[in-house]
């Protein structure tokens, strides 16, 4: 998959950090993920700071998942400093978490999200969050209806 666009996720559980990834697979949906586990690593990340110096085991991300509960920094203070950052000022940014309370929908939205997720079965990740990511690391790309019709297609076959 090394040819694939990577997208980086900020998530402290292990175990969703497992979900996602599985449910990536089974999706088969094209990209590589970068995990990371909680906002500071996600802004050295992107700094290509320390360990993430080296881009050629971690590329620069077309589009940043975060979890809004984090230790050290959270999802909100990410997604602030992404868009303080003029370098990552567009980088796309989704919000997957637990949390369906309204305020927190608008405080992402406020501070610059580009999609805002309900995370439950991540084993199944819901086709919002999949639609959503489509949409916006590839923007130039066939409609994902599309996409997702022809991968159903492929799975009944």
């Amino acid at each position: 998959m090394s040819g694939y666009p990577t997208i980086l996720i900020a998530e402290d559980s292990e175990n969703d950090r497992m979900l996602i990834d599985v449910g990536f697979q089974k999706a088969k949906f094209p990209c590589r993920l970068q995990f990371v586990e909680d906002g500071v690593h996600a802004t050295e990340y992107l700094d290509g700071l320390g360990v993430y110096k080296n881009r050629a085991q971690f590329p620069v991300p077309v589009l940043l998942l975060t979890d809004l509960t984090m230790p050290r920094m959270g999802g909100f203070e990410l997604l602030a400093w992404v868009h303080h950052h003029k370098i990552w000022r567009d980088l796309p940014v989704v919000i997957v978490t637990g949390s369906n309370q309204a305020e927190d929908w608008h405080r992402a939205m406020e501070l610059g999200a580009d999609s805002y997720v309900v995370k439950n079965l991540l084993m199944r990740p819901p086709p919002s969050l999949f639609e959503a990511i489509w949409r916006l690391a590839f923007p130039k790309a066939k409609d994902p209806r599309e996409f997702w019709a022809h991968r159903v297609k492929q799975v009944r076959a």
